[in-house]
């Protein structure tokens, strides 16, 4: 288990192309060690017309920093999912 990947702009370059017109919701995992890391991974994925919603990952114990503190404090969870709602979940709306 682990969260190696090659980012989220290599995703958008690479892979979301492949799979942007599969009949399916796509559904993609964020994580990050600050919260200013999630916004900025949910802002590139905003725009994408296909991602149909965020997992946010924020209780990962296989990460030596960042996402295990988010979801053992209230108050970091709440301006985490705050802050990405913000970025993310509102400005799909249609």
């Amino acid at each position: 288990v682990g969260l190696q990947n090659k980012g989220v702009d290599y995703f958008i370059e690479n892979i979301y192309p492949r799979i942007k017109d599969v009949d399916s919701h796509v559904i993609v995992n964020v994580s990050g060690a600050t919260i200013d890391d999630y916004v900025a991974v949910c802002e590139k994925l905003a725009p994408l017309d296909q991602i149909n919603a965020i997992e946010v990952n924020i209780s990962c114990p296989n990460v030596k920093q960042g996402c295990l503190e988010f979801g053992l404090n209230p108050n970091a969870l709440f301006e985490l999912t705050k802050k990405i709602r913000k970025n993310f979940a509102f400005s799909k709306k249609n």
